[in-house]
């Protein structure tokens, strides 16, 4: 979850709407043993082999706003990630302005008058939009970590 956030603030995304998460396998409610009958020591617990768990995880529903290269750089950070896995389970991406700039008409703009001195009059800027567009995106990622088990010293 750290590396989530901070891979959020590594991308410079323009804010984080909400991050919330699923509680962490420590806090799950685990069973407690049953009590020991009178007189007699507690016996100790033994994990069959079965019951090893070869991964836990955990998931974290987050919503942030930002441009469309900065969600792309989250992305691809934690898709980069070695030390757990993320799956990103769902995803919604959906732009901060609903309506694409308006198009003007053919004829709408009359042609730029030529100057006395021969020259041509001051086009209009253009204005570019591709690739300045905000979004919103809310995601539910899957955390995952493997617990591998350690290799004996030989």
């Amino acid at each position: 979850i750290e590396y989530i956030t901070n891979s959020m603030i590594d991308a410079h995304v323009n804010g984080v709407l909400s991050l919330t998460r699923s509680p962490l396998p420590e806090e799950r409610a685990a069973p407690s043993p049953a009590p020991a009958a009178p007189g007699r020591a507690p016996a100790k617990a033994k994990i069959p082999e079965g019951d090893l768990k070869i991964a836990d995880w955990t998931s974290v529903d987050l919503n942030f706003a930002g441009s469309s290269a900065a969600a792309r750089r989250f992305f691809n950070q934690i898709a980069a990630a070695k030390e757990q896995v993320y799956v990103i389970r769902t995803l919604q991406v959906r732009n901060q302005a609903d309506k694409g700039p308006k198009r003007s008409a053919p004829g709408e703009q009359p042609a730029p008058a030529p100057r006395a001195d021969g020259s041509k009059a001051a086009e209009q800027g253009i204005s570019f939009i591709v690739g300045t567009e905000h979004v919103n995106v809310a995601a539910r990622i899957e955390i995952l970590r493997f617990n591998f088990p350690e290799k004996e010293a030989r």
